[in-house]
This record gives structure tokens, C-alpha cells and sequence, in this order.
């Protein structure tokens, strides 16, 4: 009789962890849409690595002239957001230095390929990427 009153806690004991288990993950499905994460256990990746992000970048950002003949430089810091299917959404200044150059970084933002999503226990989320952008004079 003791022997199956712990099988019986046993099973009880298991089916609560198994439900929790389930309710977190039904958790993160549900949230994902709306939850903006900043660190997970797996981040996404531009397609090609970091360098290849740098080169795009290189190739896909344009100085303005007005900008270049007025000698306005420094670093402009973005944020967006990559979606569950990798696409770059939601681009956003956060350390502006003149509105022509904050124009232009979020122009090459929104033209960005689509990244390799971030995941979280498995599950694709969302997740905010910050990216700062040199403007320099020479």
C-alpha cells in the first residue's frame, strides 16, 4: 500500500511539473508576438555573421551631401527590432546627431535582408538589436 501511495505521489509530482513546463512555453508562444526581448539564449544573425553585417552596412550607407559639405559627423545609434521571421522592424534613433544622417540610418535599416530569428526555448521571438552607424569626415 505505501509503495503506491508514492507511485501516486510520484505521478502527481510529475504531472505538476509537466503542466508547469507546458504553461511556460505556452507562455513564451503567446507573448512572442507582443514581448520585445533584449537577451536570449540564442540571438539572431545577420545572414553571412557580424562581418558580413559591417560590409553590407559599408555598402548600403550613403552620406549625405549636404550633410558632408556642411561637415556634420559623429555617431548616430539605432535600435530595431528583429521579428520572428527575420525581418527587420520598427527602427528607431537613439542618439541622434543631425536629422539628415538619423534619415539615412533608418533608410538603410528598413532595407536591411531578413536575419536568421533570435529563439527562446526553441521558439522564434523578438528582439531588439542596437546599432551604431560612423558618420566620418575626412
Amino acid at each position: 500500500m505505501k509503495t503506491f501511495r508514492y507511485l501516486a505521489l510520484a505521478c502527481v509530482a510529475m504531472m505538476v511539473s509537466a503542466c508547469g513546463l507546458q504553461k511556460s512555453l505556452s507562455n513564451v508562444e503567446t507573448n512572442a508576438p507582443q514581448e520585445v526581448f533584449e537577451v536570449v539564449e540564442k540571438m539572431p544573425e545577420f545572414p553571412g555573421g557580424k562581418e558580413a553585417l559591417k560590409d553590407w552596412v559599408k555598402g548600403h550607407i550613403y552620406y549625405n551631401p549636404e550633410a558632408l559639405k556642411r561637415g556634420i559627423q559623429g555617431r548616430v545609434i539605432a535600435t530595431f527590432v528583429i521579428n520572428e521571421q527575420g525581418k527587420v522592424v520598427e527602427p528607431t534613433i537613439i542618439q541622434s546627431v543631425h536629422p539628415l544622417l538619423d534619415r539615412e540610418v533608418v533608410r538603410m535599416i528598413k532595407r536591411m535582408p531578413k536575419w536568421k530569428p533570435a529563439e527562446e526555448k526553441g521558439v522564434p521571438v523578438r528582439v531588439k538589436y542596437t546599432m551604431p552607424v560612423p558618420f566620418v569626415t575626412r
